[in-house]
């Protein structure tokens, strides 16, 4: 299986990002970098148990995202940038 960046296919113009990608949150957001960039910091959609400090402190630091949880559910989470 060939892995490649969220990055490597050249979208430029993302309006929303819905993530399922089993505990890999962080590095396909670390691969996405210049995608979310040159797409203005679309919302994203994830999953998480909500005990992953390097993702949401990478989300709200590095990326400067709010993230709210989903109403409804305990591992359903937005990331809306500020």
């Amino acid at each position: 299986i060939e892995v490649r960046t969220l990055d490597n296919f050249g979208l430029l113009n993302i309006g929303f990002i819905k993530m399922d990608v089993e505990n890999n949150e962080l590095n396909v957001l670390r691969g996405a970098l210049y995608t979310l960039r040159k797409s203005n910091y679309p919302h994203i959609l994830f999953e998480s148990n909500g005990t992953n400090p390097a993702l949401f402190g990478f989300l709200k630091e590095a990326l400067k995202y709010k993230v709210i949880q989903v109403g409804g559910v305990s591992n359903m989470f937005l990331a809306c940038r500020e």
